[in-house]
């Protein structure tokens, strides 16, 4: 699809972060498309019950993750380990209310596995999968 396409900018040998812009790119699309049965389903009978859909809270009611953002964070951060060993990642689910790792010097990852869980959990297409790379 044409309009998922990197900009060439980002792709082209002058880039020094192609690898990981691409990476990202590949990532946000297949945890994307994780979630995918449950907005196209929210209110018919092929709905995932709230039990299915696995929600925990966090820190209150209002903050609350799904089996989605687990899966789909766990799918993130494997993948940049197996590609990028050495570079550090901050995950949403994997800190959860617990204190934010200060960002060093070294290459970062960080990711929200469904940015607007609320929207999500409520069946609403307005969300998306956050990945940002961080270099000093």
């Amino acid at each position: 699809n044409e309009k998922y396409k990197i900009p060439p900018s980002l792709t082209s040998s002058k880039c020094p972060y192609r690898s990981e812009v691409a990476l990202a790119v590949r990532l946000a699309l297949r945890a994307g498309s994780n979630m995918i049965h449950h907005i196209e389903n929210k209110g018919t009978d092929l709905e995932h019950s709230e039990e299915e859909l696995g929600i925990s809270t966090k820190s209150n009611d209002a903050d609350f993750a799904t089996a989605i953002d687990v899966e789909n964070e766990r799918l993130i951060m494997d993948e940049i380990k197996s590609q990028f060993p050495a570079h550090a990642i901050i995950g949403e689910e994997s800190v959860g209310t617990g204190t934010v790792p200060p960002l060093t010097h070294d290459p970062t990852w960080i990711c929200d596995p469904i940015d607007g869980t609320t929207n999500f959990a409520a069946g609403m297409p307005l969300t998306c999968v956050s990945i940002a790379f961080c270099v000093n």
